[in-house]
Order: structure tokens, then sequence, then C-alpha cells
């Protein structure tokens, strides 16, 4: 079988289905972050509470659609994947959904107000650890695109560019994360502890969110490459 013939099967299997309209519903999610600390920073907390509300909304969504693969998936006995394989993947992409509304939900419960040194380090942060996402979300919805290369060296080469870009949305985030740690440093003898606290775990579970972005996209790209 060659490299076209086994990914148009992939392709056209419902597991790949399940990824990318579950994968739809992540991204959608981690965007709305975005304009939630955009709506943090200037306090404005009702908007900010109704676009965790939406956040909310999306993660459940995708927790029920990887119970619905899970469910379809059992049944299925002649799947080009294993089951277990797409479940992880349906998984981590869950677990991306459920780390924006933690950060979501951590925030509004302290009412946490954005230091201005921090929210300059923090917004690149948070940029970057979405486009880390927003790069898997890319692959999961653009594999008909791999299925035009006919070559198996080219096809391999294609695969182990995505990797070197994961590696380095994760690195660049890794630098990020330091940066606003290292402003949050600067000032926290300003601050009530407990908001310190808070403010840590904040930029910890944003850098989290490329984290499992680049564990998503590792593991289907290894997986691909099978």
């Amino acid at each position: 079988m060659t490299i076209k013939d086994s990914l148009y099967q992939f392709m056209g299997h419902s597991s790949l289905n399940y990824l990318a309209q579950q994968m739809n519903v992540v991204y959608s999610s981690t965007q709305i972050l975005l304009d939630f600390f955009g709506e943090v920073l200037h306090e404005n907390w009702a908007l900010a509470h109704e676009l965790r509300d939406r956040i909310k909304e999306f993660t459940h969504q995708a927790r029920d659609m990887q119970k619905i693969a899970d469910k379809q998936l059992t049944k299925d006995r002649f799947a080009p994947v294993k089951r277990s394989e797409v479940m992880g993947l349906l998984q981590l992409q869950t677990q991306i959904a459920n780390k924006s509304q933690a950060i979501t939900n951590l925030v509004i419960g302290r009412a946490i107000v954005l230091p201005s040194s921090v929210a300059v380090e923090y917004f690149p942060l948070l940029n970057k650890s979405i486009a880390a996402i927003y790069q898997t979300y890319n692959l999961v919805n653009h594999l008909d695109d791999l299925a035009l290369i006919q070559s198996k060296a080219v096809f391999i080469e294609h695969l182990q560019q995505m990797i070197i870009e994961l590696d380095q949305l994760e690195n660049e985030t890794d630098q990020l994360q330091i940066r606003a740690r290292n402003a949050l440093l600067a000032i926290e003898h300003e601050l009530y502890p407990v908001d310190v606290i808070t403010l840590y775990k904040m930029l910890e579970w944003t850098g989290d969110l490329a984290d499992k972005a680049h564990e998503l996209g590792g593991k289907l790209v290894s997986l691909l490459a099978q």
C-alpha cells in the first residue's frame, strides 16, 4: 500500500473525523483566552465571566465528543489505526480544553488583576502557546495535503520538519515563560502571597497548553510515520 493509499484510508475513517471535529472545538476554546485576558486586563469582570462560560461550553463539548468516539471506536474492528492510539490523541486534545477552562477558573476565582509588568510578558506567552496549538490544529485539518506526497522520503522529511517546528514553538514558549516568571519575581513582594501563588500557577498552566500541543503533535506525526 502506498503512502497516498494509507493516508486516504486513515482520512476516510471515522477516527480522523473525531480528531478533526474535536480539535476544532478545542482550538476555539483556546482562542477565547485572548479576549478573556483582554477583559481581565481592563477588569471587565462581567465580560470575563461570559467568556469563561463560553470556554466551559467548548470544554464540555470536547469531553462529550471524546466519550462518543470511545463508544463508536469500540465497535469498529477494522480501523486503520489502533483504538488506543486514537483515544490517546483525543484525550490530549481534551486536556488542552480542560487546561483553558482551568486557567479562567483560576483567574476569576481570585479576581486576579494582572500587574502591568507581568501582563507585558504574559501576552506573548499566551500568544505563543496558542500558536503551538494552532500548529497541531493545522496538521489535523490538512492531512489531505500530506496524501498528495508520493515519495516516502519526502513524506518523512515533511513530518520531520513538523517536529522541528513544534520543538521550536515549545522552546520559544519556555523562554517566554521564564521572562514572565522573572517579571513576577521582581514585584512579588508588592502582592498578596495568595495572589503571587495564583499568578505563578497561571503562568505554569499557560505554558502547559504549549506542552500538551507539542505532545499531541508529536504523537500524531509519529502515528503518521508508521
